[in-house]
């Protein structure tokens, strides 16, 4: 997935899975979408017009977001797979 410049490697985004844990990968996607949405309270609510901050927290996201995705698609793949036995 390419995205303004941002390229995710599936397998990159696996092994950080599969380092850290799935639940910990969840939370810091929440943690990300948090950090997000305080950049753009933060640039809304002042005079900024560098919006450099909300790039980076969302570029987190996308990345969290992706391995959420991957995550959710294997329990999808796994629970499919049960299914059909």
């Amino acid at each position: 997935m390419k995205c303004r410049g941002l390229i995710m490697n599936k397998n990159i985004l696996k092994k950080a899975i599969n380092t850290y844990g799935e639940e910990p990968q969840i939370r810091q996607c929440m943690e990300e979408c948090a950090e997000l949405i305080s950049a753009i309270v933060d640039y809304a609510e002042s005079d900024e017009t560098n919006i450099d901050n909300i790039i980076e927290e969302l570029a987190d996201v996308l990345i969290t977001c992706k391995q959420v995705e991957i995550i959710s698609n294997d329990y999808v793949l796994e629970s499919a797979d049960n299914e059909c036995v």
